[in-house]
Order: C-alpha cells, then sequence, then structure tokens
C-alpha cells in the first residue's frame, strides 16, 4: 500500500506546473512584481496559465495563485501585442462592511470568449450553498482601451444547504 501511494505522489507531482510556465518574460515579471509573495503557490498545481483572445490585439490570462479543495483562485491580466499589461480588478462583495469593493481574486475564474464575459464564483464551502459570485464585460475599443467592468455581483451569506435557490443580486448595473 505504501509503495502504491508513493507511486501515486511521485506521478501527480510529476504533472505539477508552475503557475507562470509558458508566460512572456514581461508578464511574469510583471506577475512577480505586483503579486510578491501574496500567491501561495506550493507546486501542487496541475495546470499553468490560461489564455484567452479579448480581440486580435489583447489577451486575458488568468494565472492560477490558490488551489484549494473545490476552489482554485486566479490573477487577470490583459495583454496587449504593444507589451501594455494591466491587472484585473472586479466589483466583489464585502460581507464585513456591507459595500462593494475592487478585488484582484478571480475564484473560480472562467471567460467567454464569445460574449466577452468573465464570471467568478466563490463557494462559501463545498457544496455551494453560500459564497459570492460576479459577472464582467471585458470591452475594448479602436483605441487599444481594455476595460473590465463589472455588471453584476451575488452574495448569499448564509450557508443553510440550499443549492437550489440563486443567490441574492447585491449590485448590478
Amino acid at each position: 500500500m505504501k509503495i502504491i501511494l508513493a507511486l501515486l505522489f511521485v506521478s501527480l507531482s510529476s504533472l505539477a506546473v508552475s503557475p507562470t510556465e509558458g508566460l512572456s518574460a514581461n508578464v511574469k515579471k510583471y506577475h512577480e512584481v505586483v503579486m510578491g509573495n501574496n500567491c501561495e503557490f506550493d507546486g501542487n498545481f496541475y495546470m499553468g496559465p490560461m489564455t484567452f483572445d479579448v480581440d486580435e490585439r489583447t489577451q486575458l490570462i488568468l494565472v492560477p495563485c490558490f488551489a484549494g479543495a473545490y476552489q482554485t483562485s486566479s490573477v487577470g491580466y490583459l495583454v496587449t501585442n504593444k507589451d501594455q499589461i494591466n491587472s484585473v480588478v472586479v466589483l466583489a462583495f464585502d460581507e464585513s462592511s456591507k459595500s462593494i469593493l475592487s478585488s484582484f481574486d478571480l475564484t473560480n475564474a472562467s471567460f467567454d470568449e464569445s460574449t466577452k464575459t468573465l464570471s467568478t464564483f466563490a463557494k462559501g464551502r463545498g457544496i455551494g450553498d453560500c459564497g459570492q459570485s460576479s459577472v464582467s464585460t471585458v470591452k475594448s475599443d479602436e483605441w487599444s482601451t481594455v476595460q473590465v467592468i463589472t455588471t453584476e455581483v451575488r452574495s448569499k451569506i448564509e450557508c443553510d444547504g440550499d443549492v437550489e435557490t440563486e443567490w441574492p443580486v447585491v449590485f448590478k448595473q
């Protein structure tokens, strides 16, 4: 049994990749400057960054920052072909102040290239009966200006076992 577990650990360890594997040197350096030691990378990521096309000039890059039991967290960067790099910031609900704040944390982030929609979904616990989510639109214009505009934030603080009910909207624009 110990031999099987050791082989499994070695096999999984060989799958681990750096969260910045495959990124350009400029994006890696920007990530190091912005995040410093704030990403909890422990060598157990099994995927590198995810890259999406926003338009022909701009890419959205999601770099893994934390991996937990039932969710992952990333930080996002908008990178133009002119080597301009900007951090992605979305809006989130702060439970303690009951207010909307900006956040770099993109938990369980996904991006739909066809609709240019960036979604986040942070579970309060594994079954997903509480937590918060956000929906943002990534817009670009003819002057190479790219904006991330959060259009909706939902939050459900009470973990009550009800996974069927949609979380309440706490912000919408």
